[in-house]
């Protein structure tokens, strides 16, 4: 930046010699070079070509950031919207599965799930005798991880629901028969062989 103490000396004597060269009725290259020089020489003293280095080296800054933030934004916006669209999907079609349960009747004493027939509908146990529901593995029935079945005892037969070889089915107390005539329990698929049996539980 130019010297302040001399500054408007310095800016007078610029100012005098364009003067001078702009009186000529005719201009040659050198005189067309000199004010050229002249007012490049100008602008450095009253800091305009410093003022316009710094600004455009601040504008490129913030066209640099600018640009990065919106690219994140978008990236982020992509990224969240993707998990809400598959969330949505995911629990639209849980809704829509418990919407159309249908009800199957049991009535004999025993039943081993099947995907085509039991995923996500009632199971009324309606036998006299006790009756087992055996949950099983998954590669032998491929429900889908979420589905849910429910099994009521509709007779006065107890219910009673089983694991085969391979299956956990996890429920409170290890409790795994229905309470009394009429009682409601759900299994639902939470993982590969893994279910998660709750409801009206006895001994």
């Amino acid at each position: 930046m130019p010297d302040y103490a001399s500054l408007s000396t310095q800016i007078d004597a610029v100012k005098s010699e364009i003067t001078a060269s702009l009186g000529n009725s005719i201009y040659t290259a050198q005189d067309l070079v000199f004010i050229a020089s002249a007012l490049d020489k100008l602008g450095t003293l009253l800091g305009v070509n410093d003022i316009v280095a710094v600004t455009n080296t601040n504008l490129a800054t913030i066209n640099t950031t600018g640009t990065t933030n919106n690219n994140t934004l978008n990236s982020t916006y992509t990224t969240n919207n993707a998990g809400l669209n598959t969330t949505y999907t995911t629990n639209l079609a849980g809704l829509n599965a418990v919407a159309n349960m249908s009800v199957v009747t049991e009535s004999g004493t025993s039943r081993t799930l099947a995907n085509s027939t039991d995923a996500n509908n009632t199971i009324l146990c309606s036998s006299a005798s006790a009756t087992t529901i055996t949950v099983p593995t998954n590669a032998s029935q491929a429900f889908p991880v979420g589905s849910l079945v429910e099994v009521i005892q509709y007779g006065t037969g107890q219910v009673t629901v089983a694991a085969a070889g391979g299956v956990t089915v996890r429920q409170v107390d290890s409790l795994s028969k229905s309470r009394v005539q009429y009682s409601s329990l759900s299994l639902q698929k939470i993982a590969t062989d893994e279910w998660i049996l709750s409801g009206d539980l006895g001994v």
